[in-house]
C-alpha cells in the first residue's frame, strides 16, 4: 500500500509551503520542519462562515481554508518579513523565535483579524477595519500573491478533495 499523496504543494514564502491533502485537510509546513494542520468540514456554521467572508458554491468551505491558511503566512510575509506568529504558534514544536508570551498573544489575534479580512476583500472588495490601515499598495500586494498560489480556478480534483 502506497502513503497517501498531497493534491497539491503550493510554495508561499521563501521557507513556507502550503500542502492540500484528499479529504479536506491542508497543512502549511516550513523548511526547518515544523507543521501546523486545519480543516474545515462541510457544516452549517462554516458553511455560513465561507459565505460571511464570500465563498459561495459547492466548494465554498474548501477554499476558505485553503485561501486562509496560505493568507497566514502571505500577510506575515508582506507586513512583518517573517513566518506566521500564529500558525507557528500551533506548529509542532512551538515557535522557538516567538517574543514574550503577552506580546506574541496580541500579535496573533492581529494578524488573525488581519488574514480574516483580507479574505473578504479578496472575494467581495470590501475593505474592513483590520485592513484599514494598510496601503492599497500592500493589500493589493498580499491579493496577488495569494492568486498566484490560489488562482480562482483551482483544478477540480484540489477543489473536490479527490485524488485526480
Amino acid at each position: 500500500m502506497t502513503a497517501p499523496q498531497p493534491l497539491a504543494i503550493l510554495t508561499l514564502t521563501r521557507d513556507a509551503a502550503l500542502w492540500l491533502w484528499p479529504g479536506g485537510y491542508v497543512e502549511t509546513r516550513w523548511k526547518d520542519g515544523r507543521v501546523t494542520g486545519a480543516t474545515r468540514p462541510e457544516s452549517p456554521e462554516n458553511i455560513a462562515q465561507a459565505a460571511e467572508q464570500g465563498y459561495t458554491g459547492p466548494h465554498a468551505c474548501w477554499r476558505s481554508l485553503c485561501d486562509h491558511e496560505a493568507a497566514h503566512s502571505i500577510t506575515a510575509d508582506v507586513l512583518w518579513g517573517s513566518h506566521s506568529p500564529a500558525l507557528r504558534h500551533e506548529s509542532t514544536g512551538g515557535d522557538p523565535d516567538a517574543p514574550p508570551e503577552r506580546y506574541a498573544l496580541a500579535l496573533r489575534y492581529y494578524e488573525e483579524g488581519i488574514v480574516l479580512a483580507m479574505q473578504r476583500y479578496v472575494t467581495t472588495g470590501e475593505v474592513t477595519t483590520p485592513i484599514v490601515p494598510l496601503t492599497v499598495p500592500v493589500r493589493d500586494e498580499i491579493v496577488r500573491r495569494l492568486r498566484r498560489v490560489l488562482p480562482a480556478d483551482l483544478p477540480v480534483a484540489v477543489l473536490t478533495r479527490r485524488a485526480a
